[in-house]
């Protein structure tokens, strides 16, 4: 039964779109004892036996491959998105939620305060969110330009990184 919930789990969290690594860790404790049971000679010791672990590692390393590609893939078109605004556009650092790691990098300041999300903003170290890197459109802003990157997960699905603008 802990074998079919596992991958119960893994296809609905690959089909849903939600294949980052922190939803993977739950089923690491079930392959863990999976593999301890098989180990601890309750089962007779077939080809199966020996070949049931490997086919763990094989699944979570196809998995982790695909998430990988299609996180890189992501973050090239996010970077993208940015260098456009900042290299191309001439637009301030400050004007720009850019994601934890662009404004961390460029805003960051320890005196900043975090309760920037109850004025509707980024708390992330976002000044000024006069532009916003994102994956869906915002209300009260407008798209300025597009980012195309191919995701493995869901199958070979295209998605985009958009650049949007306030308006004001």
């Amino acid at each position: 039964y802990s074998l079919i919930v596992a991958f119960s789990f893994l296809l609905i969290v690959s089909l849903v779109g939600m294949n980052f690594d922190r939803y993977i860790v739950p089923l690491l404790p079930i392959f863990t004892i999976m593999v301890i049971a098989i180990n601890n000679g309750k089962y007779k010791k077939n080809i199966v036996t020996y070949a049931t672990p490997f086919m763990f590692i094989l699944v979570i390393t196809i998995y982790t491959t695909l998430s990988i590609h299609d996180y890189l893939s992501w973050n090239r078109a996010r970077w993208s998105a940015l260098g456009y605004l900042t290299n191309e556009k001439n637009v301030s650092i400050g004007e720009i939620d850019g994601g934890f790691e662009f404004n961390g990098t460029n805003n960051y300041n320890y005196k900043f305060a975090p309760d920037n999300h109850k004025k509707g903003k980024s708390w992330w170290w976002v000044s000024d969110d006069k532009y916003i890197i994102s994956f869906e459109n915002i209300r009260n802003y407008q798209i300025i330009k597009e980012y195309y990157y191919d995701r493995w997960l869901p199958l070979n699905k295209l998605s985009s990184i958009k650049i949007l603008k306030r308006l004001d």
